[in-house]
Parts: C-alpha cells; sequence; structure tokens
C-alpha cells in the first residue's frame, strides 16, 4: 500500500505543478535543429505571440526519435 500511496502522492504533485498559470506548447522538430538559438537560450513567449507566462514545452517522444533519427544519420538541415 505504501507504493501507491507514494504513487498517488507524486502524480497529485505533478498535477498541481501543470495546473498553474502559463501555457503548454510542442515545437515542431524543426526548430530544434533548425533555429539559430539553442533549446535553453529560446524565449518562447514572443514566438508564440502570446503574453502568458510561463511557458512549458512539451517533448513527444516522436520529437526525441525524430532528432535521434537525425543524429544517426549525421543528416541536421531538416
Amino acid at each position: 500500500m505504501d507504493d501507491l500511496e507514494g504513487a498517488t502522492r507524486a502524480l497529485d504533485e505533478v498535477i498541481t505543478r501543470l495546473s498553474g498559470a502559463g501555457m503548454f506548447a510542442v515545437a515542431d522538430t524543426s526548430v530544434y535543429i533548425e533555429h539559430e538559438q539553442k533549446l535553453e537560450d529560446l524565449d518562447f513567449v514572443p514566438l508564440l505571440s502570446i503574453w502568458e507566462d510561463p511557458v512549458r514545452i512539451l517533448v513527444p517522444i516522436i520529437i526525441v526519435d525524430e532528432l535521434e533519427g537525425v543524429k544517426r544519420r549525421g543528416d541536421h538541415s531538416g
């Protein structure tokens, strides 16, 4: 039962954290490959033409898979 209670607490914490102000966004693979700024330096607010802060970037596993494929091929042109 301790495992279930721990998992429930962890899920509640994630829900609380993600329920706050701000906006969720998903960047296309090309943003990670072609944008002149590194991801950690990118300011997504003006890119999305929004006024909400913070912007939470979601990275679906399909994007990770595509980036891994680009990395393996050595193809950085998009």
